[in-house]
């Protein structure tokens, strides 16, 4: 008996090593594709960066219903880096229109004087 059937080890078996935890090689639980974020994103945040968040859920989706659950785990990664970097851009724009309104109003406040 060899060492690999004593110990129920497939040599042949390949086992994925990566940078990040989230992986580990197997049939992940759920591999999560962001498409309706990314798609309520489109509709009321940004535009540009929810398109791109949608591209990247529907790569997730089908990669993962075609079994590559890594591919799937990276498109899902992306479509959640596009997500965050759209609404961190639409709430800079938000609190920066508030300021330069709410500063354009006091100074016409103070002309008014």
């Amino acid at each position: 008996m060899s060492e690999y059937e004593k110990n129920d080890v497939n040599p042949y078996a390949a086992s994925y090593v990566g940078d990040d935890d989230s992986f580990s090689g197997g049939t992940p639980q759920h591999v999560p594709d962001y498409l309706v974020w990314a798609i309520l994103e489109t509709l009321f945040c940004c535009v540009p960066f929810g398109v791109i968040g949608i591209i990247y859920a529907v790569q997730a989706n089908s990669a993962k219903g075609s079994g590559n659950y890594h591919q799937a785990v990276e498109n899902a990664k992306k479509a959640k880096m596009y997500l965050i970097i759209g609404i961190v851009g639409w709430a800079v724009i938000c609190v920066a229109y508030i300021v330069i309104f709410g500063i354009a109003a006091a100074t016409n406040n103070i002309n008014m004087n």
